[in-house]
């Protein structure tokens, strides 16, 4: 986030941490205000916005516009959420300066996700072998349902186990092991766990009673990485 001066360009402010860190977000007061660092200049502003800053969290990172009001600065217009690893490129549309392409970006990461089908990518993620382990062990007995709870229960440890060490395009293109265990990294790596959270607190929202998502289990993550 950044102040608009005397531009009449719309959206031409870079991203803001808010909290902890785009513009970064440094210190929050909640229906009070902020404080944001913007991650261009270093320069640090405060903000008056008693809705969002009840909202805003350390650390997260947004683009918007905000606007000097004689005491501090206010937010005017639209605000969304930058996801790790995509700052340059949101500082870049800010830069060209053109609402359409920034509205078409917004637009496209809001939309929903697509299933891309990939010939043979489930058997280099899950080892079969372990599954029918696990099968096995319930023994005959066992009715659907808890079979069904022990195969996603596997899955889940074994898709996080990869994951841990897969270079991670949003951490630049490190493993989350590598970037847990550089200072530099690590607040990147937080902020990706905090969006697994809460993309899985709005996949829980929208799912009929009684269904789970299929997700990571970010506690369990943290506590891999030493980050709990």
């Amino acid at each position: 986030m950044i102040p608009s001066q005397r531009s009449t360009k719309p959206f031409r402010q870079p991203v803001v941490n808010v909290g902890e860190a785009g513009s970064e977000i440094i210190a929050v007061d909640p229906g009070v205000g902020i404080t944001a660092r913007n991650l261009a200049t270093g320069d640090e502003l405060d903000v008056r916005e008693r809705t969002a800053s009840q909202q805003f969290a350390v650390g997260e990172r947004y683009c918007a516009r905000l606007v000097p009001d004689g005491v501090s600065n206010q937010i005017v217009g639209g605000v969304f959420a930058v996801r790790v690893g995509r700052e340059e490129e949101v500082l870049d549309l800010c830069e060209r300066g053109d609402p359409l392409e920034l509205c078409a970006y917004v637009g496209a990461t809001m939309a929903p996700a697509r299933i891309v089908h990939t010939p043979g990518l489930i058997d280099e993620m899950i080892d079969r072998s372990q599954l029918d382990a696990v099968v096995s062990a319930l023994g005959d007995g066992a009715d659907e349902e808890t079979v069904l709870a022990a195969l996603n229960q596997e899955m889940q440890r074994q898709t996080q186990q990869g994951w841990l060490d897969e270079k991670v395009p949003a951490l630049g293109d490190i493993t989350p092991r590598q970037a847990a265990a550089d200072p530099t990294r690590r607040p990147d790596l937080e902020r990706l766990l905090n969006e697994f959270e809460a993309k899985d607190r709005a996949a829980s929202q929208a799912l009929p009673d009684g269904m789970t998502p299929f997700s990571y289990d970010v506690k369990a993550l943290r506590e891999e990485l030493d980050l709990s």
